[in-house]
């Protein structure tokens, strides 16, 4: 098989026979349903070259890409496809679900929107409407756009959970715990095997006190699909210890000493990595990273989690975006979203600890980030987003030169 990036323009003038772009759309499609994502790209990529009027190979292109998380190669893929097909309405609306993925909310809405102008009961556009909207905090747009996704998917008999999901996870976490359930229960008749929304279920039932419910739910998530979320759930419950009960006053059942953890990392979807640069002249900095911190960012309740990273070494810059530090926003369901790009606190320089804490008393709480070539505070706008202060706070501190890391920070 020759790849679309390597095809030949000779390869490309001898297929250019009768037939022979549909055979490479056939070949594409099926190494999609393989779940060959990058084979399936390049066959796509060669039939659109082929018969660059076939709007369905740009979009299983760009779709392998982003399956193969190749999320910026799949933004520009569908990009190029817009150039071409400018009034597709799936062809935006994708392209600002990659953008979603990359955490570019403003772009992401202004594609999603631009889908929505072409065809306005485009229902996924409306759900992916209602996540952005959702991550920017403006919950009451977002529930309307979750409810039109969930009605136009009504009316054309489409069996989808993800907007009834959704909108129940955020009225889950707005405390508007009756119509959480509502919204729970339409999915679960739509997908009553699916362990995720059994889960949460389960975690409404138990915030409004029925235990018997939640346990059952629980218990049901794990037969389904083994989710170590709802065993963890189900054994305090078990226990006899439930988030309904006011600070947790409930006695827990005697464990004999013994405790169990298991990791969730990647169902949480935290998953910051740390980059150390670790070099053969084995740099001081390299042993001594890096920090973490949990604390309400938002307000909402729910502690989130940032995460201090390294640089490229010597020169102790944040190279590319591997080396960002990371913000990680808890959405209340056991899940974290990466808001670092938003919230603009990816940071510079070789980050080795942070603390969170409220220096200038207006009850949001900032961030100090300490660093071997610079520190950074960040103060908390109140809205999501964080301003650089540290000038202002004259709490920089800096070094002179790489050579000074060379020579300061070697082993021994």
């Amino acid at each position: 098989m020759v790849s679309a990036l390597t095809a030949s323009p000779l390869l490309l003038v001898q297929e250019r026979a009768p037939g022979a772009a549909d055979a490479r759309f056939r070949n594409a499609r099926e190494l999609f349903n393989q779940r060959k994502w990058l084979a399936a790209a390049a066959e796509a990529r060669i039939a659109r070259q082929l018969d660059p009027g076939n709007a369905a190979a740009w979009k299983l292109s760009g779709l392998a890409l982003q399956l193969a998380k190749k999320i910026a190669e799949a933004e520009q893929e569908f990009a190029a496809a817009i150039r071409v097909f400018p009034g597709d309405p799936d062809l935006w609306f994708y392209l600002g679900r990659v953008r979603y993925l990359n955490h570019t909310l403003r772009q992401a809405e202004e594609a999603i929107r631009r889908a929505l102008r072409l065809n306005v009961d485009h229902s996924d556009a409306h759900t992916q409407l209602g996540l952005i909207l959702d991550e920017r905090h403006q919950y009451d747009a977002a529930l309307e756009h979750y409810r039109k996704a969930a009605e136009l998917n009504a009316r054309h008999s489409r069996p989808e959970t993800m907007p009834l999901a959704s909108s129940s996870r955020l009225l889950l976490k707005l405390g508007r715990l009756e119509a959480s359930l509502r919204d729970a229960n339409a999915a679960v008749a739509i997908a009553p095997r699916n362990g995720g929304l059994l889960l949460l279920r389960g975690r409404i039932f138990e915030r409004l006190g029925n235990r018997e419910a939640a346990l059952r739910d629980y218990l049901e998530s794990v037969r389904l699909s083994g989710d170590t979320t709802a065993h963890a759930h189900a054994a305090r419950l078990e226990a006899g210890v439930s988030v309904s009960d006011p600070g947790g006053t409930a006695a827990p059942r005697d464990t004999g000493g013994t405790f169990r953890f298991e990791n969730e990392a990647t169902q949480a979807r935290l998953t910051f990595e740390l980059r150390n640069c670790a070099t053969e002249n084995k740099y001081q900095v390299e042993t001594m990273i890096a920090g973490v911190a949990a604390f309400d960012y938002d307000g909402d309740g729910w502690q989130d989690v940032y995460f201090v990273n390294g640089a490229e070494l010597p020169a102790l810059k944040k190279t590319s975006s591997r080396y960002w530090n990371r913000l990680f926003r808890n959405n209340g369901d056991g899940t974290f979203a990466d808001t670092t790009a938003r919230a603009g606190v990816a940071g510079e320089g070789y980050s080795m600890g942070v603390a969170a804490a409220d220096y200038d008393n207006d009850g949001d709480p900032d961030l100090f980030v300490a660093g071997v070539d610079r520190n950074i505070l960040f103060r908390n706008n109140g809205d999501g987003t964080f301003t650089d202060a540290t000038a202002g706070a004259r709490v920089g501190g800096s070094i002179r030169s790489e050579q000074d890391v060379v020579r300061c920070g070697r082993l021994a």
